[in-house]
């Protein structure tokens, strides 16, 4: 019986593509007898891909979708740059004017030694939103597992913030290379801004500053509850302005500007913005 004749593959190409993202996806090519296997696999792998790249990666739906270096690059959801701070988790960046500020609230949970920083009685020194707190006020649980920390950040009394300092522009909690906002640098942000400072802090797309300002309220020590949820957002500057009282801003649904106060008391808990040295 004659012999079935073999069929050249030399420089046949082969491709099998799956639509499901967890299924591998691959192409063999025969080169001299010898096959390459190339493959990409979900990002959660630890493959070592031997200086190949992973390309065509469309624009994000999900939060946890994979992005190209094009989209980062565009600014796309208002912020172009990353900063990590010393837990690991990364902020976006938004630049206005010749500064550049954190777009987020730090949401640290340790000083940078690694020490806690204290959630607990006698003295609160920083408190997270409950799972179950929504607009308005009320609520004292203390819930560092709470969704709306990564969203609102921790609120933190002055204290904290600062790490122990009383110097104006100090690190504090901040990464390395940032530190607590000055009133004076405060003031510059706002005259970058222009009128209808507040909308412009919150807005998101195009014109926005890309701040990414949030209603997220304050911790209020005396009675105590949370106040404001929704209706405005308190930052903490490093400025003093008495022995217990520091400056802060201010954006509210009432006001279409953000106001500066000089007389915050240390203990209210207030969420913190970073800003580059």
């Amino acid at each position: 019986m004659p012999q079935k004749p073999i069929k050249d593959e030399t420089h046949n190409k082969k491709e099998q593509h799956m639509t499901n993202s967890h299924k591998l996806s691959f192409s063999l090519v025969a080169l001299l007898g010898l096959y390459t296997l190339v493959w990409s696999a979900p990002s959660k792998s630890n493959l070592n891909m031997g200086g190949n790249k992973i390309t065509g990666v469309a624009d994000p739906v999900g939060d946890s979708d994979a992005v190209s270096k094009g989209y980062v690059d565009s600014g796309a959801g208002g912020a172009s740059q990353w900063v990590r701070d010393h837990e690991g988790h990364l902020h976006p960046v938004a630049t206005v004017g010749t500064q550049t500020w954190m777009a987020d609230n730090l949401y640290v949970t340790t000083y940078p030694d690694g020490s806690e920083i204290v959630p607990t009685p006698p003295k609160y020194t920083a408190i997270s939103y409950p799972s179950n707190i929504t607009c308005g006020n009320g609520g004292t649980e203390v819930d560092k597992n709470s969704a709306k920390v990564s969203k609102f950040g921790i609120l933190y009394e002055w204290d904290a913030i600062m790490n122990g300092s009383t110097t104006e522009g100090a690190q504090g909690i901040c990464p390395t290379g940032w530190h607590i906002p000055t009133k004076s640098e405060v003031q510059t942000l706002l005259a970058n801004l222009g009128s209808d400072s507040r909308d412009k802090l919150m807005a998101k797309g195009s014109g926005s500053s890309g701040w990414n300002a949030q209603y997220s309220g304050y911790y209020y020590i005396n009675d105590p509850f949370f106040f404001g949820r929704c209706v405005w957002g308190d930052w903490w500057t490093s400025t003093t302005q008495a022995k217990s009282e520091s400056s802060s801003f201010r954006i509210q649904k009432h006001n279409p500007e953000v106001v500066i106060i000089d007389s915050t008391r240390h203990y209210n808990r207030f969420p913190v913005r970073c800003i580059k040295d």
